[in-house]
């Protein structure tokens, strides 16, 4: 069985779960295979390229499950969901994240909610309110960086974390429907419904609110700023395990804020999956240990082991701390979609950090629309005419929106903006040389 290792805490905790299974199961033999980083990702795909390794691997929900159809691919499922009645087993969403051609091909067992991570004692410290809003968040911005503090703090040396604003700036200002339809390829990136939701962001970076030196820090690296009150918030999907509980346990998790009024509160939530390869056999042996995986037992324990939610929906309740903050909001919130990377090609998904993380020193929306647009037509071609029509349709609304006034990047539109936040508009991150 292969598992992706994310700390000697897990691996511990899954050989001592798997030896306990195997004193119940003495038929059985599991092997664990840990890997971690790059190594783990060649790996499976050499075992999917070579047709041989493990039986059961740990991989990705979404589209990234269909990543080795060239290969092959993995084994359907759906049997032994029905037999084992699993589509009311798992949280809201995990079947989809599990399925291909909506039928089941994988086991969920870890759901992973972005969420916007606070430190209360710092607010309190410097008087300033919890954002409710995006006008509330420019707010205490701008009442942050009179005390040196950052609002946000990010970790662009992990480049891909940029995704996750990109998410939900889209989620929040365009709905659901609309960035399900971008990141299938349908719509082009040159929209102005794109082009709003990246003014948005322009206008939290260039008003200072994330960290100047935010290219040093991976995004672990850059959680303790927020722990320790150098920064205020974080958008991120869990805390570091190294990181001791009693360190973090003062921290609180909102939702991402909302900018749009009527639109539901959709959440950003992974979904990792252990599938059967198609060059393994689905042994009635292999199925009890895909039982095993989906027990309550194991999903408890391996994702307390990572600081994670399990994707079995009655798994854990929560009475303090940010854990308490992620099951409210994981369990009991719509469910949106799962990740940039997960729910649109790898292929474009692979490289667009690069442009996002060169949009956050540039502020340049055009460029940025460009490039995403460049990189759509590469992987998914030109859009049908009745899908550009119907694009250039919503364009017009979109222009027509008061909303819209972001997009324009005026001096007028942006001045406004600003002069009635109370905020002045600070140059744009430097972008560190090469």
């Amino acid at each position: 069985m292969g598992i992706y290792l994310n700390g000697g805490r897990q691996r511990s905790t899954v050989e001592n779960m798997v030896a306990s299974f195997e004193r119940q199961n003495p038929d059985i033999d599991i092997q664990p295979r840990f890997g971690t980083g790059k190594a783990y990702v060649d790996g499976v795909k050499r075992w999917f390229a070579e047709k041989q390794g493990p039986d059961i691997i740990y991989w990705l929900g979404g589209k990234r499950l269909i990543e080795f159809d060239d290969y092959g691919g993995v084994k359907d499922l759906s049997s032994l969901w029905e037999r084992y009645a699993l589509y009311e087993h798992f949280v809201p969403g995990a079947e989809r994240a599990s399925s291909t051609a909506g039928r089941p091909h994988a086991i969920p067992i870890t759901y992973s909610l972005l969420g916007m991570y606070y430190n209360p004692e710092v607010f309190e410290k410097y008087g300033v309110d919890v954002p409710e809003n995006w006008d509330d968040l420019l707010v205490a911005c701008r009442a942050f960086r009179k005390h040196d503090v950052d609002l946000l703090s990010i970790g662009l040396r992990h480049r891909w974390v940029t995704h996750g604003w990109f998410d939900y700036l889209n989620l929040r200002i365009n709905g659901l429907e609309f960035y399900q339809q971008l990141l299938a390829g349908r719509v082009a990136y040159t929209d102005p419904r794109v082009g709003k939701a990246l003014a948005y962001w322009k206008q939290l970076i260039a008003s200072g609110c994330f960290n100047h030196n935010a290219d040093k820090y991976g995004r672990w690296q850059a959680f303790p700023r927020m722990v320790y009150g150098f920064s205020a918030m974080m958008l991120i999907e869990g805390t570091p395990e190294q990181m001791p509980v009693e360190k973090s346990k003062h921290l609180r998790i909102m939702n991402f804020p909302p900018i749009e009024k009527g639109l539901p509160q959709y959440s950003n939530a992974s979904v990792d999956v252990f599938v059967v390869p198609k060059y393994a056999k689905l042994t009635a042996e292999v199925e009890r240990v895909l039982l095993f995986l989906a027990s309550s037992e194991f999903q408890v324990g391996y994702n307390e082991s990572i600081g994670r939610l399990p994707a079995y929906q009655n798994g854990q309740s929560y009475s303090e701390g940010p854990a308490k903050d992620m099951y409210r909001l994981a369990y009991h919130q719509p469910f949106g979609i799962q990740y940039f990377d997960r729910d649109t090609s790898i292929k474009l998904a692979s490289r667009t950090p690069d442009i996002f993380y060169d949009f956050f020193y540039e502020l340049d929306v055009a460029k940025t629309q460009a490039q995403l647009e460049a990189l759509r037509q590469e992987v998914y071609g030109d859009l049908p005419v009745k899908e550009a029509g119907e694009a250039l349709g919503s364009a017009e609304k979109a222009r027509q929106s008061p909303a819209a006034d972001v997009l324009k990047g005026s001096s007028s539109s942006s001045e406004q903006i600003k002069t009635g936040l109370g905020l002045a508009e600070a140059d744009a991150p430097s972008k560190p040389s090469p």
